[in-house]
């Protein structure tokens, strides 16, 4: 007869009983570490940028044979019967390259699986997970026991749960992480067909009001999607719809100001434009996805990060706009550049980067007749020079300019003389003098300098 296990509290498990035991009390507090976030990085010049210093911590615990996290692991292999259990109670298997007892991560995964319908349960076995993945070498071993099925598992079971919904979409994270994590492909495609896209986006909507939720959401939906055709085509089957996702980050734009949550959205914005679907890009321009990105540089136009990957949004949405739609999308930035172009002009300390992402974007939208008639009766015309000025060094300022200059030289006469009366032509040669091994800015400097001169001179009286 097989021998019969106790629990904790003496009493008799029956080896037929089902399991209902709950994660031990003296566990709970331990093991949640997500109580109250760190603030969210904000800088994203590397694209597959989440968890880099964790990751950094990691690499420093790998000397230690066990790790602090090992010691809040659930070492009592009697809450689970013995049919459960693969692994012998008193075998001792370690990954020495992270310092974890393997057959305990397999324990707690098993008693997550098992008691998957108790919140405490799953809140603190995944708090304790998400610790032990953001190792250097423990996600990929997580992955191959199973961690990602009940991830998603946690996330149907308990969609409302706020603190659930934030440690399981951070999980997901970290093992999709791709710099960092050897099957991050593998796993995003997994937990794809586990139905993560679809479970996350389900968590986000019933917690509209946790930015945490939101944020983490957003970052778990961006590493499934990063940079791989076949991730994305795995979220759209699994979503069905792909107005449904335009539609919720918006939302979660208008619902939350804070920075690091607008950074995210933006970048969610241009992941999902780039794929090839037609229908799709259309859906966030018909969500006012243009205006909503518009309105986030308005409110954090100091802050680069934003600047940088919301005009990379808003260059995005126009280029993948149908070209009817083109000249409607040049209203819906008109003001925000205005403001932005003339407080970053007007400023002691111009911020050269930011300068070059508002450039771009008003280089972007003038390649529309309409749109350049607008912008030019607005005065967006004038800080074309101006920014000449200021970013006379920088070499993407100068080409942006370059180009802008002779845009509006070539729309309206009337232009080439006010650039002319403003010293135009003075710029232009200082720019070719600047930079004269670069063949763009040689190019259109002699252009812009013929059109100037042709388009520039006064009109002749009959």
């Amino acid at each position: 007869m097989m021998p019969v296990l106790k629990e904790r509290t003496g009493a008799v498990v029956s080896p037929d009983a089902a399991v209902t035991e709950k994660w031990p009390e003296e566990y709970a507090n331990t093991t949640l570490i997500m109580s109250r976030l760190k603030p969210p990085p904000e800088c994203l010049k590397n694209r597959s940028r989440h968890f880099r210093d964790d990751f950094k911590k990691g690499a420093e615990m790998k000397s230690e044979t066990k790790s602090d996290v090992d010691n809040v692991a659930l070492d009592d292999v009697s809450m689970l019967h013995p049919e459960q259990v693969d692994v012998d109670k008193h075998e001792k298997i370690f990954d020495y390259s992270c310092g974890i007892s393997r057959s305990k991560l397999i324990q707690t995964i098993k008693i997550l699986r098992i008691n998957k319908l108790d919140a405490k349960t799953q809140e603190s076995g995944l708090g304790y997970m998400q610790k032990v993945a953001k190792l250097l070498s423990c996600a990929d071993a997580l992955i191959d026991m199973g961690l990602s099925k009940v991830v998603v598992d946690a996330l149907r079971t308990h969609p409302s749960n706020a603190d659930i919904s934030t440690i399981s979409c951070s999980l997901i994270t970290v093992l999709t992480h791709i710099e960092h994590v050897k099957n991050a492909e593998k796993s995003a495609i997994v937990l794809m067909r586990f139905g993560a896209g679809q479970a996350i986006m389900k968590s986000m909507k019933q917690n509209m009001e946790t930015e945490e939720v939101q944020y983490h959401g957003l970052l778990a939906l961006y590493n499934l999607t990063y940079n791989s055709e076949r991730r994305r085509t795995a979220l759209r089957n699994a979503e069905g719809s792909n107005a449904e996702l335009a539609t919720l980050i918006v939302e979660i734009m208008k619902n939350h100001s804070s920075k690091a949550v607008q950074i995210e959205c933006c970048a969610a914005i241009s992941n999902f434009q780039l794929q090839d679907i037609e229908q799709n890009k259309k859906n966030f321009i018909e969500c006012q996805a243009v205006e909503t990105v518009a309105d986030a540089i308005s409110e954090h136009g100091k802050s680069e990060d934003l600047v940088l990957i919301a005009c990379e949004g808003l260059n995005i949405m126009y280029e993948s706009a149908p070209i009817p739609w083109r000249d409607r999308l040049g209203e819906k930035v008109k003001k925000m550049l205005k403001e932005q172009l003339k407080d970053n002009l007007n400023s002691s300390d111009s911020n050269i980067e930011i300068l070059r992402n508002l450039l771009s974007v008003l280089t972007t939208y003038s390649s529309h007749f309409e749109n350049r008639a607008k912008f030019i009766e607005s005065g967006l015309d004038k800080y074309v020079v101006d920014a000449f000025v200021v970013g006379e060094q920088d070499l993407k300022v100068t080409r942006l300019a370059l180009y802008l200059l002779y845009l509006f030289s070539f729309h309206k006469k009337q232009e080439a003389k006010n650039f002319k009366s403003l010293g135009a032509v003075r710029l232009v040669k200082s720019a070719m003098k600047n930079f004269r091994d670069d063949a763009y800015v040689q190019n259109q400097g002699r252009a812009t300098l013929q059109l100037l001169k042709k388009n520039g001179k006064p009109n002749r009286r009959g």
